[in-house]
């Protein structure tokens, strides 16, 4: 992969390495002489603005960002030639979009290049873009390439534009873009992007990202609010109406959820988005216990992107909650293998771990658990999980400290029903009796229907 190659250079390359995709896929990456400040939120807006042409596939911007970091990327900062490459190949990619913005003066100035996989070139800088509105800056900077970029590949070759923003609220929206994707600074992620939305109303893409950072957080009836608002202001959006979709699946809304995602996928526009559509399609089946519609949901995403890692993870899920280890785990280790996605990866080595938990390959089931929360320390449904396993090897001690961190962190209040539970039952086998009816007790304040804690706390109560 060479840098530079400018964006009005036809890349007739592209399309033939587009694999699965009828559509050249194509990330966004931060590009030389941008402000690393201002660089993640460049890149929201360059993904947004070339996701808007349907002869582009769009790989997500908070992936390629977590992809960079583990290559030793600092946040912002532009990817030699060798990590832009693994970048690519790790989130399959057969082009990436190099994107720089910096202050100007009064001004910014934008410019965009192009990145393609095994195709010779001489280094070439794209044209400098100046505008007073960062998001117009940023819209010249590729448009001036657009025409020829996807020449071959169906494009109409414009791209429709976003709503202007002040600079205040695309700086908070940057520091929002920038802080969302660790779990320390996710709050005040959040207030960033609250403060774009205030300064900027109109701000659907701040909407977008704030949603995306809800459903992280587990908030589905807020991430939900967010996303039928931005729909109010683009109502063919199928990014919008997909994440709608998952927020409704994760609230058992299973008609609602099917209806949206229908309706993402009829649009035929966007075709990562359709892609994600069909995953969290599967996840409202799922839920539903609807095992065999899940399984044709997931495996239409995964054969539209074969390395979309939490497709591979959701039907390892679903045979795994069939009793079908074998095929689980296949399914599981491949979306370890790929290692594109922060969530991905840890929901893989959990999965991995439950079922060596089910088969009580006890030493497996705890490195799972660990490789898990080492990617993502606030997995709590994960440090429920280890606590079992750790009960089970008779280490009480480590047990319990499990059964706290899950609760501690409070972002999961199933997980941390099920570790009050757990905790209970350890205070219960110690013979603390009061302490144990603490716990069942604060497990059915956070999950009234939890018929373990409320079978326990009966048989307490009772005596039995």
């Amino acid at each position: 992969m060479k840098r530079g190659i400018s964006l009005c250079v036809v890349v007739a390359g592209v399309v033939a390495a587009a694999g699965a995709w009828a559509a050249p896929f194509v990330c966004v990456l931060p590009g030389p002489d941008g402000d690393p400040a201002l660089s993640p939120g460049a890149l929201a807006v360059a993904e947004s603005l070339l996701r808007r042409d349907p002869a582009l596939a769009m790989a997500n911007r908070r992936q390629a960002q977590w992809v960079l970091a583990q290559a030793g990327v600092a946040a912002g900062r532009p990817p030699t030639g060798a990590q832009a490459e693994q970048a690519c190949d790790r989130i399959g990619c057969s082009a990436a979009v190099l994107v720089s913005l910096r202050a100007d003066g009064a001004d910014y100035l934008a410019r965009a290049s192009v990145l393609v996989a095994g195709q010779a070139a001489a280094e070439e800088v794209g044209p400098a873009a100046h505008a007073s509105d960062p998001v117009a800056a940023i819209a010249q900077a590729i448009a001036s390439g657009a025409e020829t970029l996807l020449e071959g590949a169906g494009s109409a070759g414009t791209l429709a534009a976003l709503p202007s923003v002040t600079s205040e609220a695309f700086a908070s929206f940057c520091e929002g873009c920038r802080l969302d994707g660790d779990p320390a600074t996710q709050q005040e992620a959040r207030a960033a992007f609250e403060r774009a939305i205030e300064l900027s109303p109109g701000f659907t893409l701040a909407r977008k990202e704030l949603g995306a950072l809800l459903l992280d957080l587990g908030l589905w009836e807020e991430a939900a609010a967010q996303y039928r608002t931005a729909l109010e202001q683009e109502p063919n959006s199928g990014v919008l109406l997909t994440n709608l979709g998952r927020a409704l699946a994760e609230m058992d809304d299973t008609a609602g959820a099917e209806s949206v995602l229908r309706q993402a996928i009829g649009l035929g526009r966007d075709s990562m988005a359709s892609a994600y559509a069909y995953n969290n399609l599967g996840v409202a089946y799922l839920r539903a216990k609807r095992y065999e519609e899940a399984l044709t949901a997931f495996e239409r995403a995964r054969r539209m992107l074969p390395r979309y890692a939490m497709a591979h993870a959701n039907v390892a899920r679903t045979y795994m909650l069939q009793d079908q280890f074998g095929r689980a785990a296949d399914a599981a280790q491949r979306a370890v293998e790929f290692a594109n996605d922060r969530w991905a990866l840890s929901y893989a080595h959990r999965l991995l771990g439950d079922i060596a938990l089910r088969q009580n390959d006890l030493v497996a089931a705890v490195g799972h658990y660990h490789e898990a929360v080492a990617v993502r320390p606030e997995y709590a449904m994960v440090y429920n999980n280890l606590g079992v396993a750790l009960k089970r090897q008779g280490n009480i001690a480590g047990a319990e400290e499990a059964f706290s961190k899950a609760i501690a962190l409070d972002n999961d209040h199933t997980a941390a029903a099920y570790a009050h539970t757990n905790r209970g039952n350890l205070c219960r086998d110690r013979g603390d009796r009061e302490r144990a009816i603490a716990e069942y007790e604060a497990a059915l304040r956070l999950k009234p229907d939890y018929a373990a804690a409320s079978d326990a706390l009966r048989k307490l109560r009772g005596g039995e």
